[in-house]
């Protein structure tokens, strides 16, 4: 069989054509560019505006604190000032525009021993679901509070 004369001029580097060529080039040039490129990083949402921010933060500490079982931890003198500094924890621990000081400090002040601790987190958990928020931003919040 026979080869054509111009097949063999199509794969024959220094004979192609300069049109073929120049779009070779071309497209290795995109090839490394496109590589090369980095993805934009996406800007993260805080873990503050996900929850809802300082309305929302509020809101779950009222419904924490008419729990009964927190109720009776925190006594009726307690209540405002418990329903401020619990939301103002979860505005820090969620890198809200908050600057309450750390949970050790929360505890000291509204007066919780460490069984009554268990109970908020537990009634804050079971608010956060009550209201639907979902379970990774529940989870996140729970790591953020104890690690604040």
């Amino acid at each position: 069989m026979k080869q054509d004369a111009s097949e063999n001029n199509l794969f024959n580097p220094l004979e192609m054509n300069p049109l073929f060529k120049s779009m070779l080039i071309i497209g290795f040039i995109n090839l490394l560019f496109i590589g090369c490129t980095q993805p934009v990083p996406v800007p993260q949402t805080s873990l503050y505006k996900r929850l809802g921010g300082e309305k929302t933060l509020v809101a779950f500490s009222l419904q924490v604190s008419r729990k009964p079982k927190i109720q009776e931890a925190i006594g009726s003198d307690q209540g405002r000032i418990f329903r401020k500094r619990l939301s103002e924890w979860m505005c820090r621990a969620s890198s809200g525009p908050c600057d309450f000081p750390s949970r050790k400090e929360f505890f000291q002040e509204v007066e919780l021993n460490p069984g009554q601790q268990r109970l908020l987190m537990q009634a804050l958990m079971e608010v956060l679901s009550e209201t639907g928020v979902p379970e990774p931003i529940r989870q996140e919040l729970l790591s953020e509070l104890a690690k604040s």
